[in-house]
């Protein structure tokens, strides 16, 4: 080389390069204001699940020794929010675990995610601006609706986990078929739209911003060419992200977007529809992103009050407290996931309820998987249903309609 020659720059290690931007963004997520209390880890489903797992020490590890160790345990926490709900000094754990997945190198996603990363391969593949879907089979027959207005019924992933889920014998799309109804019910007719996307809820939190971003554009960019003001969605992650990340990603996006059960009590105000009895018992399960990360707790059970003869018990962990389901975003499904599950359900057969009624159709999905592997008992006879089909089921029929 000649002297005159300057030495280049020797690329960085990518192993240091990823350390610092692991303890940059622990940094940014408050990790260092930790008080070391270890409360956290007392409300941790994955700890009390029988995996030995501290959000604390991962917090620690992620500042002082951001290894093999730490990515390994960045797949074991499910994002749900306990921990940050309870720490005393506001430290973003779920916010560090969603983006620091994102920072970790190769395909992790198929690596460490259930069913072989299948079904975000699913959603990454609706993502290529060229693909055309046939997604609207679960409309019922004769309901109203449009392609064109302001007022959007988001169905998402619905149609496709009733594809890949249907061994379990569960629909997701009964939840958004339940709500149509309702909407009909109340003379609204909302857009439906073929080509929306998944809401990318799942990418996002399995590290994959570039293919979150690209639904998130898809999405905004067919609800404006419809005309959509406002997005109504039966599904709390899809509700949470949309209302959450969106605006992050998509330059100027401001529709509004809701959860149902907000919307639909809005909408009940001065309403002259009624409800029928439904006899029996039910307890409601939070879902995490609409409880803790989205504060709707209340709506839900208002709504199933209004149900003459139905009575709501509630468990002994609910509302910012509830336990979750046992997983998110697809990500890690084993023994220590299944365990959170059984103990949920264990928790809503304790009430004496027959139906565990939730907000979000995944919830229903995970649930219904552990039922599945029970023998016949208490746990295996628990209904699993939305609220939405339930109020669905309740509301009386038109005069012309009998």
């Amino acid at each position: 080389m000649s002297p005159h020659t300057p030495e280049m720059p020797r690329p960085a290690d990518p192993a240091i390069a990823l350390r610092r931007s692991l303890a940059e963004l622990a940094r940014s997520r408050g990790l260092r204001r930790c008080y070391d209390c270890g409360k956290c880890t007392s409300v941790c489903p994955v700890n009390l699940g029988g995996r030995t797992f501290s959000p604390r020490l991962l917090g620690q590890a992620a500042l002082q020794d951001p290894g093999a160790t730490l990515q390994s345990a960045l797949w074991d926490c499910l994002t749900c929010g306990a921990c940050r709900e309870i720490c005393p000094v506001g430290v973003d754990f779920p916010g560090f675990v969603r983006d620091a997945r994102a920072l970790l190198p190769g395909d992790a996603v198929a690596r460490e995610c259930s069913h072989g990363g299948a079904l975000q391969t699913i959603q990454r593949l609706t993502g290529h601006p060229s693909r055309q879907q046939n997604r609207l089979d679960w409309v019922p027959p004769g309901s109203s609706w449009t392609r064109t207005g302001e007022t959007l019924l988001f169905t998402g992933s619905a149609p496709y986990y009733d594809r890949y889920f249907n061994y379990l014998g569960s629909a997701a799309t009964a939840a958004p078929a339940a709500a149509l109804r309702i909407m009909n019910r109340l003379e609204l007719a909302p857009v439906l739209l073929e080509q929306e996307r998944s809401s990318g809820h799942d990418l996002l939190f399995a590290g994959d911003i570039e293919g979150f971003r690209n639904l998130a554009r898809l999405n905004a960019a067919v609800m404006h060419a419809a005309g959509v003001k406002r997005v109504v969605t039966t599904c709390a992650e899809s509700y949470h992200v949309m209302a959450t990340h969106y605006r992050t990603v998509v330059p100027g996006f401001a529709i509004d977007v809701e959860h149902f059960s907000t919307f639909l009590e809005r909408e009940l105000a001065g309403s002259a529809v009624e409800f029928h009895p439904l006899p029996g018992r039910v307890t409601y399960h939070d879902p995490c992103r609409l409880a803790r990360m989205s504060g709707v707790v209340d709506a839900p059970r208002r709504l199933l009050a209004r149900i003459p003869e139905l009575e709501l018990t509630e468990m002994r962990h609910r509302g910012m407290k509830a336990l979750c389901c046992g997983t998110s975003a697809w990500v890690r499904c084993g023994a220590t996931n299944k365990a959170i599950q059984l103990e949920r359900l264990d928790e809503a057969a304790a009430t004496g309820s027959a139906t565990l009624a939730t907000a979000c159709p995944k919830c229903v999905i995970h649930l219904r998987c552990a039922q599945a592997d029970l023998p016949a008992g208490p746990l295996k006879q628990l209904a699993l249903a939305d609220i939405t089909e339930l109020l669905a089921q309740s509301i009386a029929p038109r005069a012309e309609d009998l």
